[in-house]
C-alpha cells in the first residue's frame, strides 16, 4: 500500500478517472459507464475501481445513484487540455459568470523562496493577492497569487475583485 493507504492501482485509477472528467470525456449531468466496462478500460478490478469512484465522490467530482450507476456532478469545471487560460477566459468560454472576492492584498517584500523562484531580487517588492474564485455564485477555489510589483505596474492599486491577476 502506498501512502495515505492507498494501492497504486486505486490511485492509478483515480487518476485517470480525475483526468478523463476534467478533460470533459464524461459530460456534467451524464451517466459514467457500467462498472465491469469502466473497470476493463481502466485495467483494474471492479473493487478497485469502486474506491477511485467513491474518493471522486468524497471531492464532489461524482455522485452515485442506488442501482443506476454513477453520475457527473452538473457544474464540473475543467480546463481543456494543453490550454493555458486565465480563470475569467475559462469561465465566459463556459458562459458562466466569474466573480471573486478579495480577503486581503498586501504589498510587501518578497520571501527568499518566492525570488528564487520567480527569478527575481531578494529585494523586490511584491503584492500578494488572497481571494476566493466563484463561478455563477458557487465557490470554486481559494487563490493565492504573488506578483512581482516590477513586472505589473498598479496592480497595487488595481481593483482586483472581479478581473483575473493576469487579464487588464
Amino acid at each position: 500500500m502506498s501512502s495515505g493507504g492507498r494501492s497504486p492501482a486505486t490511485t492509478s485509477a483515480y487518476t485517470e478517472l480525475l483526468a478523463r472528467l476534467t478533460a470533459g470525456m464524461f459530460k456534467p449531468g451524464s451517466r459514467l459507464p457500467g462498472e465491469r466496462a469502466l473497470a476493463e478500460s481502466l485495467g483494474v478490478s471492479r473493487a478497485t475501481l469502486r474506491i477511485g469512484l467513491n474518493r471522486l465522490a468524497e471531492e464532489d467530482w461524482l455522485v452515485p445513484s442506488s442501482k443506476r450507476g454513477w453520475y457527473v456532478r452538473a457544474n464540473v469545471v475543467g480546463e481543456p487540455p494543453n490550454t493555458l487560460q486565465s480563470f475569467t477566459e475559462m469561465a465566459l468560454e463556459r458562459g458562466m459568470t466569474p466573480r471573486s472576492h478579495v480577503l486581503e492584498k498586501t504589498l510587501r517584500p518578497i520571501t527568499f523562496d518566492e525570488a528564487k523562484s520567480l527569478q527575481t531580487a531578494p529585494d523586490a517588492q511584491a503584492v500578494e493577492l488572497v481571494r476566493v474564485r466563484y463561478l455563477d455564485d458557487v465557490p470554486i477555489c481559494y487563490d493565492r497569487t504573488v506578483l512581482v510589483l516590477a513586472r505589473a505596474r498598479g496592480i497595487d492599486t488595481a481593483d482586483m475583485e472581479d478581473r483575473s491577476s493576469t487579464s487588464s
